[in-house]
Formats: structure tokens, sequence, C-alpha cells
């Protein structure tokens, strides 16, 4: 830094900080195209007026993104360009908001990635459309492990957001380790590095390596000190440095500009040092791993590098005189900006307040199970390792964010596992989620399922999935997500029937198919004009051993006589039904069995679940499309027959029910 001679009140000096640091300037050779594809997707939302657009456009963030992503492929640079975009449009307008509105923006752009592929309410704040879009584009080329990294860090930052405009309503003024405890989070790196992992699948313990921690936080850490050294001149002038740490460093160092900046160029050489010193001692693990481990950490040095060039090169903090400052680094102190300039440019969303009541969802369509999946238990299974088990499978293989899941019904067999719940909580817990509503039913599976239902079309809904986990250790299990837009629809009409205690076993059996009858008659008087007439299976809970199917006899539309032949007899595969019984309207039930992987299924809390698995499974989705299935589920005396309607596309649910 140049002698204090040089130095008076209303100009101060920038320092140098990444003159030895061996990362280059490089730019992706795809910034051109990906910079005019996404300035049209950010700028056709008007998420600004015509002043502050030219402003925003003169900041040229996707120039940032194609620096810190130099040497990613095009789609995934587009991509960058896209978050930068979203990050500046989020801090801009919560700049100008107090807490309680940045509250409600940071819920709806959490909701938005969470629903990347439901267009957002009417009414809402612009900023949910962005998010959702941008998200919708961003899972295309980002595998598995960068998604969820980068939902949980980036929800994390927008929760950062709220804290910065407490501060900001408090007019707080942390010290210099708070203040950058919080900022590591405000400055939005962690999801910003989650996209140099778009194609890589870093286990855990290797990301979360006590040293790959450090050099992620020594990075982040040069970003902040960088950043704020070229933002303070804007954001003192606005009266918005009090998230800066040059001026937290002159209150708590007692100094003016001058000290601090003296104080804070000291903190980047000491964070660039331990970087260097230390970037190539990972130890080693797989030679896959270790190449991305190399190329990871290689894009955590050419970020400190790309954040730098960009402050210089772009009109954000220096405006016209970019070239000048860059060249000789000295600042002319700007004066305070008037009130009116700092809130013309921004429209009046930006100021927008949540109502005290807040308008109702609309009610969410073709509410159904989304995702299936079943387990087949070993003997060294127990209970609750199978339900974490089966649980799990389900949120991997279909790509399902924990923090998505806010319910959870468990229907168990037995109320033999009381601790299930505990088991469960811990595949949430692990991933920051503990805002679950968990239930635990017993016997009856349809009771969990029509809960989960109920819960995504009440007003208690807060756009999360719920799950239904249902089975035992002797017939299988199975987990299913319900929520909307499902490929299988759960229709509302139900025929429920509550029988006679059942006393004994060869009680079981005839009140098995009274309660077939019974149960279906009160669905036909409330849903008379469904029929089987289209040809579709229908999947029965049957409580015997017996593989195959089931045809109740003269079960036929208005005939009450047929049924109850007195010995329960229940036709397997091998049976042919007579011609009175397998007539067009006949609702004749055909019991689709997990035989080829579950053996027999004796009555249990998942058997509606895995006779679906197996419908699905065994027959096209081309097939499947567009018909409705009758379902029965029967526990003891308590009975209930409803419709499923295929309305969407099970193919994917096919296939990873045969992974």
């Amino acid at each position: 830094m140049p002698g204090s001679a040089n130095w008076t009140a209303d100009r101060f000096y920038i320092p140098d900080t990444l003159a030895n640091w061996p990362w280059p300037r490089a730019i992706n050779p795809a910034y051109e195209e990906c910079k005019a594809a996404s300035a049209a997707w950010c700028e056709k939302y008007g998420a600004f007026s015509a002043r502050a657009q030219k402003a925003f456009n003169l900041c040229d963030f996707n120039l940032l993104a194609s620096l810190a992503y130099a040497g990613l492929p095009a789609d995934v640079n587009r991509v960058g360009c896209d978050l930068m975009n979203l990050f500046f449009v989020v801090d801009e307008h919560t700049d100008a908001m107090d807490a309680r509105s940045v509250q409600d923006w940071v819920d709806i752009v959490v909701d938005a990635l969470h629903h990347p592929h439901t267009p957002r309410p009417a009414g809402e704040p612009k900023v949910g459309e962005i998010a959702r879009t941008f998200w919708e584009n961003g899972i295309k080329c980002m595998g598995p492990t960068a998604q969820r990294r980068f939902v949980e860090t980036f929800t994390t930052y927008l929760q950062s957001v709220v804290t910065q405009a407490q501060d900001r309503d408090k007019h707080l003024f942390r010290d210099v380790d708070s203040y950058m405890e919080v900022r590591r989070d405000t400055i939005g790196a962690k999801p910003s590095f989650a996209l140099l992992e778009h194609d890589m699948e870093l286990p855990d313990d290797v990301f979360y390596h006590p040293l790959l921690e450090k050099l992620r936080e020594w990075a982040i850490d040069m970003l902040i000190l960088g950043n704020d050294l070229c933002s303070y001149n804007v954001e003192q002038s606005r009266g918005d440095d009090g998230h800066n740490i040059i001026r937290l460093a002159m209150l708590q160092e007692n100094t003016n500009v001058h000290g601090a900046l003296r104080f804070v160029s000291k903190m980047h050489d000491d964070l660039a040092e331990k970087f260097l010193s230390n970037y190539q001692g990972m130890p080693s693990f797989t030679p896959q791993i270790d190449a991305w481990v190399t190329r990871y950490i290689d894009g955590l040095g050419n970020w400190v590098r790309a954040n730098d060039s960009w402050s210089f090169e772009s009109w954000r903090y220096f405006k016209g005189d970019v070239l000048r400052v860059q060249a000789e680094r000295w600042v002319e102190l700007l004066p305070p900006a008037p009130k009116d300039e700092l809130t013309s440019s921004i429209p009046p969303e930006s100021r927008w307040i949540k109502p005290a009541v807040e308008p109702s969802r609309a009610r969410p369509n073709n509410v159904g199970i989304v995702a299936l999946d079943t387990y087949t238990p070993t003997s060294e299974d127990d209970f609750q390792t199978l339900a974490v088990k089966t649980v799990s499978s389900l949120l991997s293989k279909y790509n399902i964010n924990p923090v998505s899941v806010g319910r959870l019904d468990i229907c168990i067999e037995r109320a033999a596992d009381p601790y299930i719940i505990y088991a469960l909580r811990d595949a949430f817990a692990s991933a920051g989620n503990t805002d679950v509503e968990a239930i635990v039913s017993s016997s009856k599976s349809v009771v969990g399922l029509f809960n989960a239902i109920n819960w995504v079309e009440s007003s208690s809904w807060d756009g999360r999935y719920a799950i239904v986990f249902a089975g035992d250790l002797s017939s299988g299990v199975s987990a299913a997500l319900v929520g909307p837009d499902a490929p299988i629809v759960v229709e509302p009409t139900r025929g429920t029937y509550l029988g006679d205690p059942i006393a004994s076993t060869d009680e079981a059996q005839g009140s098995y198919i009274d309660s077939l009858f019974q149960s279906y008659s009160h669905y036909r008087k409330k849903h008379p004009q469904f029929s089987k007439t289209s040809g579709a299976p229908n999947g029965a809970h049957t409580p015997t051993t017996t593989n195959g199917s089931i045809k109740s006899n003269g079960f036929v539309s208005g005939d009450t006589n047929g049924h109850a032949n007195g010995n329960g007899h229940v036709q397997t595969r091998s049976s042919t039904p007579s011609s009175s019984s397998s007539s067009t309207s006949s609702p004749s039930f055909d019991y689709m069995i997990l035989h080829d992987r579950h053996g027999k299924i004796p009555t249990g809390a998942g058997s509606i679940y895995l006779g679906l698995a197996s419908l699905i499974t065994d027959i096209a989705p081309e097939t499947l499309a567009g018909k409705s299935i009758g379902v029965f589920g029967f526990a003891n005396s308590t009975s209930t027959f409803f419709g499923i309607r295929v309305a969407g596309d099970c193919s994917v649910i096919c296939k990873q029910l045969q992974a």
C-alpha cells in the first residue's frame, strides 16, 4: 500500500490483495452466448424499472459467472449466469426491504426451489417465478449430489439475508468475527460452489473433510474481503455499510477508513497464505475422487480471481471509472446518495408485505402418489432398519430433497414398534429438516394414505410432500411420496364399512368378503358412474396367503345376493371365473401380488402398496395411462373401497421399482 502521506479524508486506496495469486484470469468461451440468453431470460420478468434494468445490465453479472466457471461446459455456465442474476435480483430488492418482507420473499423462493415444475401463483412477487424457472433449468445439468448441496446452501443463504435485514432494521453493527460468520452465508459463495461439482459425486466424508472445509472457508473469506473492499464506497454513500468489513473494522479498531483498509489487507494476506500453503495437502482417496477434489479446489482458487476481476471490470462499483481504478486503485469517497435515488428505481413489489391473512393457496391438483418404492425384508432386518432403508431408498432413487418433506405417516401391522418414528427422524434431521409432522397408524394402511392426502389438500399444507411408510417384516414394506401433480391420483370418493368385531380366523375370511361387498356398495352409491368397462385391473388387500387374483362370485352392480356364498372363497390365478361373473358390468377384482419378489403376502399394513407396485411393473405404462383402478383395504372389521386414476406417465415409477 502507498505511504500515508498520500491519504486524505475524501479518498482511499484499495490494496491489490491478489498481486501474487497463482490463478490467472480466464473466461468461459461461451460467455457471449450465455450472456445473451441469460439476460433475455432475466429481463422478461420485468423485475426492475427501465432505469434500474439499464444499471443492472451494466453490472454484467454474466461476466462474473463466466469468469468463475471458465472451464465448465456451456450449459453449466448458462446456469451460473442465471444464478448470478438471481442472486442480484434478490440482493438489490431485499436491500430496500424490512426483515418481515425479506422473510416473505425467502419463503417464496424456497418454495419455488422445491417445486420447480409448478408455475407460481398469480399475484406473487416475480422472484418466485424467476427462482422456479432458474432451478427448472439448473437441475438438467447437475447431478443428485450437486442438486442437494445447492438447495441446502441456497436456503441457508436466503435465511442469512433475513438476518442481514434484521441487523439493518435494528441499526446493528456486529464485531468483525460475528460479521464474518454471517457474511459467509450472505455472500452466496456456498451455493455458487455447488455448480463446481455439477458432474461430481463427492462423498460427504470427502466433501466435509476438515481440510477441504478450511479451504472452502478461506476462499469464501477472501471473496468477502475482496467484495467489501470494492463495494464499501457505494454502500457507505447509500448508508448501507453496516454489513461491510471496512465499516466494522473502523468501529472495532477505533480507526479511520485508511486504518481499516490496512487491517483488512492484513486479514486477506493471512488467508491467502493459508490457502496456498494447504491446497495441495488433501489425502488420497480413489483416483476418481482425487481428480474431483483437485478440480473442485482449482475451482475455489479460480473463484477468488474471478470475483476480483469482475469487481474491476464491471460498472457495479466504479461505473465508468473502472479502468482508472483498476490501474491506480485510488478511489474518491462518494457523497451520500439522495433518498429518492435509493428507492425510485425499485418496483413497488419489492416493498411487498404479506397480508395479515394470507390469501389461500389454490387447491392443489391431482393429489396422489408421486413416487413409490418397496423393499423385501431379509432375515437380518429389524423393523426400524427396514423403515430407514426404504424411506432413504425412496428419497435417493427419485432425487427427493429431505427438506421438501413435511409430513410422515407410518402404518404398521402391530403397535410393537413405537420407536420407528425416531429411527425415521434421523433420515430427515441429518439433512437439517426437523420440521416434519409424524403420525403412526396401526394396521390399516389406507389411513396413512388418506391422512397424507387430506393434509396436502388442507389449509395446513405448507407446500411440501408427505411420505407414507407401511408394512411389516412378514409381508414387505413400502414408501409412497404423496403430493400434487401426481401420476397416480387418489380420487376423493370412498366407500367405508365398519363391521362386527372379528373373534376368530374362521370369521375373518367371511368378514373380508362381506366387507368388500359392503364398502363397494357404499362407494357405488356415492360414485354411481364408476364402471369396470375400461378393463382396468383392481388391487385388493386380501387376508389370505393365496397367490393370484380374486373374483367375488355374483359381485355385480345391483346384485346383493351372490356375494355371500358362505365359504369366503377366493379364486386363484388357475381358477376360471364363470361367465356370469365375468360380465362387462361386473366389478371383478384382480389381485396383483408381488409373487416374484415377495412370495406370499399375508394381511399386512403395506400390502395395498405392494399390490399397486405389482400392477405398475406388470402392466405397460401406456396401457395403464388414463385408467381407473379400484382399491380395497381391509383391517380387522374395518374396510374402505376407493378409486385410483392413472393421470400421468408411470414409467419412472416402474423403472425405479425394478431397479
